[in-house]
């Protein structure tokens, strides 16, 4: 995961272009800053159900891009991450993509 920062940033980046993102953004653009940002992650939790890639422990994780993600609307955490950055920065707010690590059932995990 932590080798996967640079290009999952690289797709939110080329993201916030698109039609989609921009019409989103237009939505919240009026809201003060802490707003802004509140109301885009829940409507991405409104609208893009949460789903583990299906052999990420044997297999390793799968990216789809920000675009892939919306048109299925689901995905997991390394799938949303970049498109709610992208959403973030087409609402003229700062966003960047960090990776973090946890511990479940005693296996190390990589976000």
């Amino acid at each position: 995961m932590l080798g996967a920062i640079p290009y999952l940033a690289r797709r939110a980046a080329r993201t916030v272009a698109l039609p989609m993102t921009q019409a989103i953004a237009a939505h919240v653009e009026r809201l003060p800053p802490r707003e802004r940002a509140r109301v885009l992650l829940e409507w991405l939790h409104e609208r893009v159900r949460f789903e583990p890639d299906p052999n990420e422990w044997t297999e390793g994780d799968l990216y789809q891009s920000p675009r892939s993600t919306w048109q299925a609307r689901r995905g997991d955490c390394d799938d949303t991450a970049p498109l709610l950055a992208a959403m973030l920065r087409a609402a003229g707010l700062r966003s960047r993509l960090v990776a973090m690590s946890s511990e479940q059932d005693g296996r190390q995990t990589r976000h």
